[in-house]
């Protein structure tokens, strides 16, 4: 924050104390003067013989607030209109939230998940090293095949039941109890082509194990130098040709692409088939990716369990294994709560259709008025909105395709296995990616959210605390976030240059952006950096904690802070205004207020005690008779003068004792009751003396003989008229 917006906001929370201490004496002032009424009044009555009860204790002065009353009731009819949105978006968010929480059923995938990893990662014998491995421990081919052999298809296949006798047919290949696999599994790899090794000098091509090299693929191989050529295996036999598979329904569009193995339900034959494949060597030196994919059915939780062993194959030899594990509903709507969750889709929908409706209502509406066609959004908080409704359509077509993903709805099912309409094993691979696409949009979604629900904190000025100052020091924080993001760029590119060779932590620039950002928050280890260089290690972690930690960090809390001391001295300004009762007011009292309004209807059976309000001034009111906001302003709109703010009440009385209908008084008397609208004349001139206090008194005496003076002779005036009509 620029220092000009800093000293401003310290100068303004200044001022915004010397205010508070200049209306607490002025309370104190009011305080005396009320008591000092009380004694002459009771002094007054003593000498009249009257005796003084302190019944009515309801304190009104002759000069009441008009605008002060406008001005309160707009706000308060400004918050309601907030409240009821803020209710009618949590409703809707609400909803859509249990939507799509039990779209995903993430406990019973997550049961899945567990059990799948720790049955098919266990680990097992290496027949070399006589090490315990798991898949995640391969590091070349040779342990692959073992792994494949010696491990998986044992561990898909099983064919004997917990007493060792085999399974009867339609329970054969069942895991864990309740897991049966569907249709063996099937490998798919991917090849880069072969090219020069352009080192430069001939000599070196001597020493090339294969007699070239080959080139980098990216992106699970399917971008950069793909070979899609047929090759052939070690003994020249069997040629192996690159296939494009569409998957689930024909025509889809849904492809997958590679050279692939299949492997019947037969644990000898798959075994068999390995065996041959290691000898004719299929993958090789030209692999640069490989999956393994099998697929098994769970009927308790009607979901099926997508197993991927992914291998990536490095030019530096680098061999990286993943497991990728999905689960997926058979059906998405097969039982009574998949039928309740339609229907809240459906009101899903539905108040979506009435926010878009609304919008381009509004949209239309505004662009007339002000005559500009973008004029709806002004407004940050309107394009936020907008473009979440967008964001709805989006995550709407993505589930109506996952529900019309045909990799489901067009298998063939028997007792022995589950298979496609090709005849080929169930492949999920599109609904897969559709899934994880479909919850990262609903991700990104339920955060818009919690923007927008922040953006009603409005409706209460001591919450819209956040959200305001985050409003104020948006620019600040953009242009400091730009800075920031430079120095984290510089200091990544430092652990890259000198960490990247040793930690696979610093050896790409993404993983280096997300380490060198959780560096920011001391989680950085010094002592492993200065293992791999010791003087690099100095170089970058000296200036990282001096300039990041203790430099970048405490401006950042300093630019919240003043942002943070703008909104208090916001706040100091707003209650010295006419609208102070309504900033003053907690969120949970006008929870409270909102809630007794809302039994208007059914005023006759709520207590006296939630109808019985008390005013400020004393006055006891029922809050579901006196005059409604509308009311008030029909009733006050055309009398005021924002010039001059401060009426003679019984001026005021009189002109809406003329309109029509007529207004009555005990009513006029309640709204300005109400709104604490009356003024007292020291809130007029703050330092009056005695003196200038009873001068004031006897003007407005001699106004108020003159006006009753006034209304006597019009009175007589039109008796004459009546006796003496005027001739024609």
């Amino acid at each position: 924050m620029p220092r000009g917006r800093a000293r401003a906001a310290g100068a303004a929370a200044a001022e915004g104390a010397r205010n508070r201490a200049r209306a607490a004496e002025k309370e104190r002032e009011k305080l005396r003067r009320r008591e000092l009424r009380k004694q002459l009044k009771k002094q007054r009555m003593e000498e009249m013989g009257e005796a003084y009860e302190e019944v009515d204790n309801v304190e009104r002065f002759d000069l009441c607030n008009i605008v002060k009353v406008l001005e309160i009731v707009r706000e308060k009819k400004k918050n309601s209109k907030m409240a009821f949105s803020l209710m009618r978006y949590v409703v809707f968010i609400g909803i859509y939230l249990f939507v799509v929480i039990t779209q995903r059923n993430a406990w019973n995938a997550q049961s899945m998940y567990g059990a799948l990893e720790s049955y098919m990662l266990g680990a097992y014998r290496d027949p070399g090293s006589l090490e315990m491995l798991t898949f995640l421990d391969l590091t070349t081919t040779g342990e692959l095949w073992d792994w494949l052999e010696k491990d998986f298809v044992s561990l898909l296949y099983v064919e004997q039941q917990a007493n060792y006798e085999p399974y009867p047919f339609w329970q054969d290949h069942t895991l864990m109890r309740f897991n049966r696999v569907t249709t063996g599994f099937r490998i798919a790899q991917r090849r880069s082509q072969r090219e020069n090794c352009n080192l430069g000098n001939k000599k070196w091509d001597t020493f090339v194990p294969f007699g070239s090299c080959h080139a980098r693929t990216y992106g699970d191989s399917l971008f950069g130098s793909v070979d899609r050529e047929p090759f052939f295996s070690a003994d020249a036999k069997t040629e192996y040709i690159y296939e494009t598979v569409e998957v689930g329904l024909p025509g889809s569009g849904s492809f997958d692409v590679g050279y692939f193995q299949y492997f019947d339900l037969n644990q000898t034959f798959a075994k068999e088939k390995l065996q041959e494949l290691k000898r004719q060597r299929w993958l090789n030196e030209g692999t640069q990716w490989c999956r393994i994919e099998a697929v098994v059915y769970n009927p308790n939780l009607g979901a099926f369990g997508v197993l991927q062993f992914v291998m990536d194959f490095d030019n530096s030899g680098h061999f990286q294994a993943r497991f990728n594990k999905e689960v997926i509903n058979a059906a998405n709507y097969a039982n009574t709560i998949d039928a309740a969750r339609a229907a809240l889709e459906f009101v899903v929908v539905l108040l979506w259709g009435t926010y878009v409706l609304g919008v381009t209502t509004s949209a239309i509406v505004l662009a007339k008025l002000e005559k500009k066609t973008w004029a709806y959004f002004q407004d940050p908080i309107n394009v936020l909105f907008t473009g979440q409704l967008v964001w709805f359509a989006l995550i709407g077509g993505l589930w109506v395709t996952i529900v019309n993903d045909p990799s489901r709805s067009n298998l063939i099912v028997d007792r022995t296995q589950i298979l496609d309409k090709s005849q080929g094993p169930p492949s999920f691979t599109s609904s897969v990616l559709l899934n994880q696409a479909y919850y990262i949009v609903n991700g990104l979604n339920i955060l818009l959210s919690v923007f927008r629900l922040l953006s009603f904190f409005r409706v209460n000025h001591n919450l819209s605390m956040l959200t305001d100052t985050l409003g104020f020091m948006i620019g600040e924080l953009f242009q400091f976030g730009f800075v920031l993001l430079l120095l984290l760029v510089a200091f990544m590119l430092m652990t890259h240059v000198y960490f990247g060779q040793y930690l696979t932590e610093f050896a790409s620039l993404d993983q280096c952006f997300v380490n060198v950002f959780e560096f920011l928050f001391s989680q950085a280890d010094f002592f492993i950096l200065a293992e791999m260089d010791f003087v690099a290690a100095y170089v970058f972690f000296i200036p990282f904690t001096f300039i990041m930690v203790f430099v970048v960090s405490n401006i950042t809390i300093a630019i919240i802070l003043d942002g943070y001391t703008a909104m208090q001295a916001r706040m100091e300004v707003l209650m010295m205004s006419n609208i102070k009762v309504v900033v003053e007011l907690s969120f949970l009292t006008q929870v409270y207020h909102g809630f007794v309004r809302s039994l208007q209807p059914i005023k006759r059976l709520v207590p006296k005690s939630l109808s019985k309000m008390e005013t400020p001034n004393g006055a006891k009111l029922d809050r579901f008779t006196v005059p409604s906001r509308r009311e008030v302003l029909e009733m006050l709109t055309d009398q005021a003068d924002y010039d001059n703010p401060v009426t003679v009440y019984a001026i005021l009385k009189e002109r809406l004792a003329e309109k029509d209908p007529p207004v009555p008084e005990d009513r006029l008397l309640s709204v300005f009751d109400r709104y604490d609208a009356w003024v007292d004349p020291i809130d007029i001139e703050p330092d009056m003396t005695e003196l200038q206090i009873k001068q004031f008194t006897i003007l407005k005496q001699s106004i108020y003989t003159i006006m009753a003076d006034q209304k006597r002779i019009d009175a007589k005036i039109n008796t004459l008229v009546e006796i003496f009509p005027t001739l024609p």
